[in-house]
């Protein structure tokens, strides 16, 4: 029998959301809100290995503290263009702590949500950090995946929110 090496293999969905009275009682019932989406896309990503080794480092007892290895923050940018040998996004302009963070069996789920009074302007990057320092946008922390956003997906105003889920699959 033939052994294979470990993957990780990530599917990114973009939806983008108007303000609305509707938004707001969602509140972040996530399913609530990608029904109210005007715009959606589907797409990979680059994971990063800076990122794949810091997992590494917790499945060998290497981090000493849990916050080495939890995905916290979440971060868009202006300029894409990203490589396995990224290790942070190319122009940061917005970071905050990641929405939610979830997994079941070899599945890894994790959701950025932006609302509408979060930030605008013309993003072409999104990350998600391990180990990030949620203050302002300093680049900091291991990126575990970073996405290229077109004008249609990135393009965000002060009465849009913007909410990118991530599904991680280990083989």
């Amino acid at each position: 029998m033939k052994k294979e090496a470990t993957t990780i293999k990530t599917k990114v969905k973009i939806y983008k959301i108007k303000d609305s009275k509707e938004l707001k009682e969602a509140g972040n019932n996530f399913k609530k809100i990608k029904k109210l989406a005007y715009f959606k896309s589907e797409k990979f990503n680059v994971i990063p290995d800076s990122g794949i080794e810091r997992v590494l480092r917790a499945v060998a007892a290497k981090a000493s503290t849990l916050t080495e290895v939890q995905i916290n923050n979440c971060a868009l940018g202006t300029t894409g263009g990203h490589t396995k040998a990224s290790t942070t996004l190319n122009t940061e302009t917005y970071r905050k702590n990641i929405s939610s963070v979830s997994h079941s069996g070899r599945y890894l789920y994790t959701t950025s949500y932006y609302l509408p009074g979060d930030c605008n302007g013309n993003f072409r990057e999104e990350g998600v950090f391990i180990d990030g320092d949620g203050t302002g946008f300093v680049d900091t922390g291991y990126p575990l995946s970073l996405v290229d956003l077109t004008a249609a997906e990135g393009d965000k105003t002060t009465s849009e929110a913007l909410l990118i889920e991530r599904v991680f699959l280990f083989r």
